[in-house]
């Protein structure tokens, strides 16, 4: 692994995984024929998120990983994990996760859920330890 990828928060890495896995699942749902390109980019499929939505998810973790510690890191962590439960009960919404797939378009699914569901208590935990530090600079204060 390169020494720079190494260096990126967690987050950061899972989202990269995301948009991964979000790419190769719209190249197989139109090289399989689940969807035409324009669906699969458009609206995403059974095994890819919307492009729109992949491209909001990375802005709101940039924002959330480069500015950690502050509000806006914080606000960013909190949307990711309400933008996370959306997309992961999303396919059980539409029936994504119920749909007749190939075992490599199950694959990618199983690959881009786990990364999206691996996101939440991270960005969960980034909420959580930003309210601790606000909650312990106010009792030091008081």
């Amino acid at each position: 692994m390169s020494r720079t990828f190494t260096r990126l928060p967690l987050l950061a890495r899972l989202y990269l995984l995301v948009a991964a896995a979000d790419v190769v699942g719209a190249l197989v749902a139109v090289q399989t024929g689940l969807a035409h390109t324009g669906r699969a980019i458009g609206s995403g499929t059974a095994i890819n998120g919307p492009i729109f939505f992949l491209v909001a998810q990375l802005s709101v973790v940039t924002v959330s990983v480069t500015r950690q510690g502050c509000r806006a890191g914080t606000l960013a962590a909190a949307l990711l994990v309400v933008m996370g439960l959306a997309s992961v009960l999303s396919g059980l919404g539409d029936g994504s996760y119920t749909a007749t797939l190939t075992v490599v378009q199950r694959a990618v699914q199983i690959v881009l859920v786990t990364a999206i569901t691996l996101t939440i208590p991270i960005a969960a935990a980034q909420v959580i330890e930003a309210a601790r530090r606000r909650t312990r600079t106010s009792i030091a204060s008081a």
